[in-house]
């Protein structure tokens, strides 16, 4: 364990907006979880609010997410000149600044979660962001893999090995990606869909006027 407590100014800026895409990416995989990955009741009460939202939301949210693996895994240059913000990089960077250990570690780690993101760049590569003729059309081969919240889970679990390997380095702290706190997330939204949906059974009921809602600051909304 190196004494440093902090990141070297060659590699600071780029680590931290890299690590700011690795909160985002758990941010969208917690909200999806809080949503989808709780309970049936959850997925019920979601489909009976709004089904097709909840399906666009879910649809959404994992292709986002597939989006994120992908652009982390992502080569530093693209067709030979465009540069890339992704792991490959702080691997570089590392290499510069001659901590071989360190490097040996993450280019291990690397390898590994690029190979858990293959399936999700097929995904990317194929649907989500190109509309291959071949695959939808021609149907050539074998048929896009499905993606599981375990293969999701898996490729998080390396991803933030690897950004707490550089941590662990430079600052002796590790980050805890998957513990975040959606203040305002799915578990809000639910709250809010639980309480709408008391209300109209408590109109169904009877017990309140039909007209109510128009006391709601939010009826015009």
């Amino acid at each position: 364990m190196t004494n440093k407590t902090t990141f070297p100014k060659k590699l600071d800026n780029v680590f931290e907006r890299i690590e700011s895409e690795v909160n985002l990416l758990h941010g969208y995989w917690i909200t999806y979880r809080d949503l989808f990955g709780t309970s049936k009741e959850r997925v019920d009460l979601l489909n009976e609010s709004a089904a097709w939202f909840s399906y666009v939301i879910q649809n959404v949210l994992t292709d986002v997410v597939q989006l994120a693996f992908t652009k982390l895994a992502d080569p530093v240059m693209t067709f030979g000149k465009k540069k890339n913000m992704s792991l490959e990089l702080i691997c570089e960077i590392v290499k510069e600044l001659e901590e071989d250990e360190l490097l040996a570690n993450l280019e291990e780690s690397l390898s590994r979660f690029r190979e858990k993101c293959e399936v999700f760049k097929m995904h990317r590569n194929k649907r989500i962001a190109h509309f291959d003729y071949t695959t939808h059309v021609d149907k050539i081969g074998e048929p896009l893999p499905g993606v599981s919240r375990a293969m999701i889970e898996d490729a998080l679990k390396e991803l933030r090995y690897f950004v707490n390997e550089v941590r662990r380095f430079f600052t002796g702290v590790e980050a805890g990606y998957e513990y975040i706190k959606m203040v305002s997330g799915g578990d809000a939204l639910m709250e809010v869909l639980k309480r709408g949906l008391r209300y109209e059974e408590l109109w169904k009921e009877g017990k309140i006027d039909i007209m109510d809602i128009q006391k709601s600051k939010y009826y015009k909304v």
